[in-house]
Parts: structure tokens; sequence; C-alpha cells
């Protein structure tokens, strides 16, 4: 692993550091983190990942590449077949970007990870993206994260779920998402079985969009890991929850961190985890609960001894 990380190489450096590469054959990871990299120090990289036979993961994060260094990079990735993981993380990319990337993805066999957080690629980025998804067979993580992507942008990547077999990560946290997103989400899932794990924290799901889901998970086989973490769902999105966990054999982790869940909502949920045997990990912390409703999940987890839940202070992680 080579680790350049804040090291304000810019493009001069990028390209010195493309002439190594060229003849370099045992770095398999390189990180080149806030460097001040533009266009043409991306470029310079994506010459070298035409020809390049040993790097596996290259990381970005936080330059300055727009949608001309996408383009290259993108252009590299129609011919490179080692490349496995790109973090291109908050690079200003844009939609115009997210189409360079999403071409490349159409001919690309290798690349498992792309993680393409805050880029400002909008819902116009993401349907560019999910047209890929449909000719794409190998990618399986895709972080999409703080994009500005809405319900209209959710609804693209909902359609490719439930055509897609290779996606098991999807992460959309820090969007724009609201309850008609989610129950377009809630159909995927009822399709979908390859999906494992779906990050919405930070959206605005709501109650409405709980019980969606809530529907979906009654369907779904497959998804193990479900953070709906700050989506204001309250006691009554906790109460769908719960319905949904008392027909579902596949979700092992939730987490439903600062959602307004009180006593009630909260009694849903342990009257739903007496029947499910399957959650191992349940999330509530930063939640409106008391200590006598502590008392009733201590006596839950004497039951279910399989079952870990997280209240609001570190030390009740375990109770």
């Amino acid at each position: 692993m080579l680790n350049l990380s804040n090291n304000q190489i810019g493009d001069q450096g990028a390209q010195c550091l493309a002439n190594v590469l060229q003849y370099n054959k045992t770095i398999t990871t390189l990180n080149l983190h806030y460097n001040q990299i533009g266009p043409q120090g991306a470029e310079h990289l994506a010459n070298v990942l035409q020809q390049n036979k040993t790097l596996t993961t290259l990381n970005l994060h936080y330059n300055q590449i727009g949608p001309q260094g996408a383009e290259h990079l993108a252009n590299a990735l129609q011919q490179n077949k080692i490349l496995t993981i790109l973090d291109l993380r908050s690079n200003e990319i844009g939609a115009q970007g997210a189409k360079h990337l999403a071409n490349a993805l159409e001919q690309n066999k290798t690349l498992i990870t792309l993680d393409l957080y805050n880029n400002q690629i909008g819902n116009q980025g993401v349907k560019h993206l999910t047209n890929a998804l449909q000719q794409n067979n190998t990618l399986t993580t895709l972080k999409l994260a703080a994009n500005q992507i809405d319900d209209h942008g959710v609804q693209y990547l909902a359609n490719a779920l439930q055509q897609n077999k290779t996606i098991i990560t999807l992460n959309i946290y820090n969007n724009r998402i609201g309850s008609r997103g989610a129950q377009h989400l809630a159909n995927a899932l009822q399709q979908n079985k390859t999906l494992t794990s779906l990050n919405l924290t930070f959206n605005h799901i709501g109650s409405q969009g709980a019980a969606h889901l809530a529907n979906g998970l009654q369907q779904n086989q497959t998804l193990t890991s479900l953070n709906l973490a700050s989506n204001q769902i309250g006691d009554q999105g906790a109460e769908h929850l719960a319905h949904g966990l008392r027909q579902n054999k596949a979700l092992i982790s939730l987490n439903l961190m600062s959602n307004q869940i009180d006593d009630q909502g909260a009694e849903h949920l342990i009257n739903a985890l007496e029947q499910n045997k399957t959650l191992i990990t349940l999330d509530l912390e930063y939640n409106d609960i008391s200590d006598q409703e502590k008392q009733r999940i201590k006596e839950l987890l004497n039951i279910n001894h399989g079952l870990t839940v997280s209240l609001e202070y570190k030390k009740d992680k375990r109770l």
C-alpha cells in the first residue's frame, strides 16, 4: 500500500506518480486522499490504469477532479481489468461525471465498489448509473450518500434493484428521500433477492415511509441490515416496523437511532421481538425511552439471549 494522503501533490505530483506506476508491479492500493488533484492529474492516473496490472484500490477522496476527471477515469475503466475499488468521494463530478462513469460500468467487468459520496450527481446522475446497472454484473457496493437524491431519483434505483442481481450494499444516506421514495424501495425489496445492506440514515422517511418498508420486509428474504437512523419515524413508524419484524426471517441488524420513539414505540418493538428470533442488533440510541421501558427491554434480553439492544447512553450498549 502507498499512502500519500494529505500531501498537496496536485496535478504535477500526480503526473510524477503516474510515471512511476507505469513500471511498478507491487503496489495494490494507492491512497491520494486530499491532494488538490484536478482533471489533469486524474488524466495522468487514468493513463496508468489502462496499463497497470497490479493496482486494485484507488482512493481519490476529496480532490477536485470534476466531471472531466471522471471522464478520464471512466475511459480507463473501460480498458482496466484489475481495479476493484474506486473512491471518488467529494470530487464535484456532478451528473455529467456520473454519466461518464455509468458508460464505463457498462463495459467494466472487475470494479466491485464505487463510492460517489457528496458529488452533487442528483437525480439525473442516478438515472445514468441505474441504466448501467442493467448491464453491469460485477458491481456489488454502490455508495451515493449526500447527493441531493429525492423520491424521483430513488425510483430509478428501486427499478434497477428489481432487475439487478449483483448489488449487495446500497448506501444512500443524507439525501432527500421521503415516504414516496421509501415506497419505491419497499416495492423493490419484495422482488430483490441480492441486496443485504440498505443505509437510509438522515433522510425524510417518516412513519408512512416506515410502513412501506415494513411491508417490504414481510416479503424480503435477503436484506440483513437496515439503517433508518434520523428519519422521524416516531412511535407509529416503530409500530409498522414491528409488524414487519413479526414476519421477517432475514434481518439481523436494525438501526432506529434518533427517531423520536418513546415508550409506546419501544413497546411495539419489544412485543415483536418476543416472536422474532432472527434480529441480533437493535439500535434505539437517542430516542425518548423511559427507565421503566428500559427495564422491559432487560426482561426481553433475558428471554432472547442472542439480541443486543443499544439505548441512549454508551453504558446501555448491552443491558
